[in-house]
């Protein structure tokens, strides 16, 4: 049985939930009234994350409405059978705006308050407010200019202003200096001392959307081994120097209640994973944020619509082009490419004709169908050529028809026919095909994620993940470590400049490499990377720099 440090906690959490009211003893905690809104359908209701020890009378009374006005507003939660959950987050509607006043602080008389974003600077929130730098610094008591994300300032009111408005000098931009960029090493650019100087981080505000569906006590292993590798990550970023304050939500039963203003406020959400939540929450999400998807190769088909969206995870279509690349630069003279597809079924056989066509690369085709594998042996052979390696595609995704072909390629390795057979990730995947036959093919794999255990950084991973978790790291680990690394390193780095300084740039991790781009047609950002891989006759997997 695998131990969990996170999910004892939660254990313990519910088992202290179902004690009995006389026995806990509890003190209401006090209720702030949100400064998030969200709205569904007509109506707009505030945000609330319930904190312990509050209640349901405790928070009505708050925001002036009855208990009856919350159960209506969450009905999905059954909030009158189930009660309140900590951490769980509420709808409220809005009272009268006259009774909900009484609990907000009254700031006109000395200006108005400013939540501060995660993109703006204190000048450019002086601007906005025709006021001076230095009249916010003295209303706030700041010694510098140094602003935090969320960081409440008082903005006095343009009369008051004007009498501690100091003029300075006119200063002449300078140039910006140039980016030293390191091509290849697998890092990060390298950055000017200026640079450093102005754009680094080191507090980031990250958010963690998955589906671990913990409301019954259990959540789902892979989403736990996915959020303890990120953990792994933020703690490491921790000991750099890099605080990250890290907002977990579960979104197994619906969609967090983030607000435009929470969502801006993070550096980048991870999550949602699935499409239909990943889709709604970028229609709350305001330009220049951040979402990321972190596993489902399905979310790529919104980054077309969506500039904010990261994909992470390289579709299919990503890899077929990087094998008809991989093809196109070892073909020899000599050498044939073949295509097989199966009968009747033309889609993916038309996406890789397309593919090969606008390499310049020349092919022949073989269909057939799975009742006629037995007896395809010779119509294979004739359309390879024994005085040179014979290139082949397999245009099918089916994986009885994909280890039908192999079987047939692995006759023809025995006839000393020199074959090299190209397949993207899923082939790894099926379990009915003879691993002999791949490594007697020459199976060469275009693939998102590959784990080389021979590689220093990920044994140290593994030493660390097994000493604080007492368990495997698994492939959901990996990819919440890598990802988790890669965006601290990156936002810290550059701040909300990070997408300029890192696309097209190839980043090194430990089960995958990132390289954000901008695709064709596409408005988002997709990882591009892929890591190659061939299965040698000698039965050794040899991994591709």
């Amino acid at each position: 049985m695998r131990t969990r440090l996170l999910t004892s906690a939660l254990l313990l959490t519910l088992c202290c939930a179902a004690l009995p009211a006389q026995e806990q003893n509890y003190v209401p905690t006090p209720v702030t009234i949100s400064k998030e809104k969200v709205k569904l359908g007509d109506k707009t209701y505030y945000s609330h994350v319930v904190l312990e020890r509050q209640t349901l009378y405790s928070i009505a009374k708050a925001y002036g409405v009855a208990v009856e006005d919350i159960y209506a507003a969450n009905p999905e939660l059954e909030l009158e059978k189930n009660g309140l959950k900590k951490n769980s987050i509420i709808r409220i509607p809005i009272a009268d705006e006259k009774a909900v006043a009484v609990s907000a602080p009254n700031d006109a008389a000395d200006g108005v308050t400013h939540t501060v974003k995660w993109y703006e600077d204190l000048q450019g929130i002086a601007e906005k407010y025709g006021v001076s730098p230095e009249s916010i610094m003295e209303a706030n008591g700041l010694r510098d200019g140094k602003l935090k994300s969320r960081m409440k300032l008082i903005i006095p009111s343009s009369s008051k202003s004007e009498s501690v408005a100091i003029t300075e000098p006119q200063v002449e931009p300078e140039e910006e200096a140039e980016t030293n960029i390191v091509e290849g090493d697998g890092s990060l650019p390298a950055k000017t001392d200026d640079e450093l100087a102005t754009e680094a981080k080191k507090e980031l505000d990250f958010a963690l959307i998955l589906p671990f569906k913990a409301a019954g006590g259990f959540a789902s292993t892979n989403y736990m081994d996915f959020y303890c590798g990120a953990l792994l990550a933020a703690r490491e970023a921790g000991q750099n120097g890099i605080e990250v304050e890290l907002s977990v939500y579960d979104d197994g039963s619906s969609l967090p209640a983030l607000g435009t203003e929470r969502l801006a406020a993070f550096d980048a959400v991870i999550g949602p994973v699935g499409k239909a939540n990943m889709e709604a929450l970028l229609q709350r999400a305001p330009e220049g944020c951040t979402l990321v998807s972190p596993l489902d190769p399905k979310t790529g088909s919104l980054s077309e619509k969506w500039p904010m969206l990261c994909q992470a995870n390289s579709d299919s279509n990503e890899q077929y082009a990087d094998l008809v690349k991989w093809i196109a630069d070892e073909r020899k003279p000599g050498d044939k490419v073949l295509v097989i597809y199966e009968k009747s079924k033309t889609a993916l056989r038309n996406r890789m004709d397309t593919l090969l066509r606008d390499r310049g690369i020349a092919f022949t085709e073989l269909s057939y169908n799975i009742l006629e594998g037995r007896n395809i042996g010779d119509a294979l052979k004739a359309k390879m050529s024994t005085g040179a390696c014979n290139r082949v595609l397999i245009a099918s995704e089916s994986e009885a028809f994909v280890n039908d072909v192999v079987r047939n390629l692995n006759v023809a390795v025995h006839e000393q026919y020199d074959i090299a057979l190209y397949g993207p990730s899923k082939f790894k995947s099926f379990e009915t095909i003879d691993i002999d036959n791949l490594h007697n093919v020459r199976l060469h794999l275009s693939l998102s994620y590959y784990i080389d255990y021979d590689r220093e950084e990920v044994k140290s991973f593994i030493m660390k993940y097994r000493a604080l978790y007492k368990t495997e790291p698994s492939a959901f680990a990996f990819q919440g470590y890598d990802l988790m690394q890669y965006f601290t390193e990156a936002c810290s780095r550059y701040g909300w400049k990070w997408r300029n300084r890192m696309e097209g740039k190839k980043v090194e991790l430990l089960q995958s490499d990132i390289c954000f781009e901008r695709l064709p047609g596409r408005s988002g950002l997709t990882n591009t990377a892929l890591r190659r891989v061939i299965y040698g006759p000698d039965c050794s997997v040899e991994i591709l720099k």
